[in-house]
């Protein structure tokens, strides 16, 4: 099996996307169609090979099947950039061990060790009920362990933070019950939260948020996650 895995992506035309590959077709018997996929970066694939698609004036591109995120198992078609190959084989290690990642509900922080303490932004009291004390969306996080999955899908949310965040369109989703139950909330770079652990890029936090970026994409717990979020604080849901 040949292993790969998607490079980090910049996208000169719509740097919104940074951070996802786009343009991607399925596979069907009799040709390649659009089916509203996207990778995130550093997505681990089996590499299948390369071909010409002759639908697409002879295009140069690489056939591959995800192993882990949303898309597992599906044989998918990949553009070429400039000519080369998204997919590079890697040597050593390109995750890190799972990722275990804090974040404190009365405090407003969230850090990794070894990383930097990051102010988070309360939620929205004009959108939510004051301290969002009762479950859904516009509550804090109660105390718990939670599974931070690989993330997706864009978020279009992000897109007013390009420039303020590294790719702010790379969120990631917060489950529970064992990674598989998704809740209705993401952890991701923002000035404004309405019950998600939004990660504060006022000031020069935008830095801070790019290094637990880099510390969660290239994390794996498994094939759904990255890693574990363990709330601490004092507002639950009784």
């Amino acid at each position: 099996m040949d292993i790969r895995y998607l490079r980090p992506v910049e996208t000169e035309s719509d740097p919104k996307y940074n951070g996802w590959l786009t343009g991607i077709f399925t596979r069907n018997t009799q040709m390649f169609q659009n089916d509203k996929v996207e990778l995130v970066e550093y997505t681990k694939v089996e590499y299948h090979g390369s071909f010409k698609d002759q639908y697409r004036g002879n295009a140069i591109r690489d056939s591959v099947t995800p192993l882990e995120g949303l898309h597992k198992g599906k044989q998918l078609s990949v553009p070429r950039s400039n000519g080369s190959s998204l997919f590079l084989k890697a040597e050593g290690n390109v995750y890190n061990a799972p990722a275990t990642l804090f974040y404190h509900n009365t405090k407003n922080q969230v850090w990794f060790t070894g990383g930097p303490v990051v102010s988070t932004d309360e939620p929205d009291f004009a959108m939510g009920k004051g301290r969002g004390t009762n479950p859904g969306q516009n509550s804090w996080l109660p105390p718990g362990d939670y599974n931070i999955r690989i993330p997706e899908y864009p978020s279009g949310y992000g897109a007013s933070y390009v420039g303020k965040a590294k790719n702010p369109m790379v969120w990631f989703p917060i489950a529970n019950g064992g990674g598989n139950t998704m809740t209705d909330r993401f952890l991701h770079p923002g000035q404004v939260s309405y019950g998600c652990v939004s990660v504060s890029v006022k000031e020069d936090f935008g830095v801070a948020w790019a290094k637990i970026y880099d510390y969660l994409i290239r994390s794996r717990l498994s094939d759904k996650s990255v890693g574990t979020l363990r709330v601490y604080g004092s507002i639950t849901e009784d």
